[in-house]
């Protein structure tokens, strides 16, 4: 592949990333207001942490062994810490720091 194709490809990516995330911006405060603009902006977080939940469990058998203890037990912490904390990013912090502890507790 050729490097002039790759940094095409970035940079095209880059600008619909940019114009993606400038998008909320740049819309009337009235678009904000709208009751299923509302409800969106309640739901989607947990709809992407379930998301996220799902596609972690894509490849791990129903077996309790290998990946799947240490999953199980960052998730636990993430839901742990969510129903302390109730911060999204501490609990993703913290979920992540257990699973990675328990992953290097298991392979040893």
């Amino acid at each position: 592949m050729d490097n002039h194709y790759v940094l095409c490809v970035i940079l095209v990516l880059s600008v619909i990333t940019f114009v993606l995330r400038a998008i909320p911006f740049l819309l009337p405060k009235q678009f904000f207001e709208k009751p299923l603009v509302a409800e969106m902006a309640k739901v989607m977080p947990l709809l992407i942490m379930v998301t996220l939940v799902l596609h972690a469990f894509d490849d791990v058998t129903l077996a309790f062994e290998g990946p799947a203890v240490p999953l199980l037990i960052g998730i636990a912490a993430v839901a742990g810490l969510h129903l302390f904390l109730k911060r999204a990013f501490l609990s993703i912090v913290g979920g992540v720091a257990v699973y990675i502890g328990a992953l290097m507790l298991f392979a040893a």
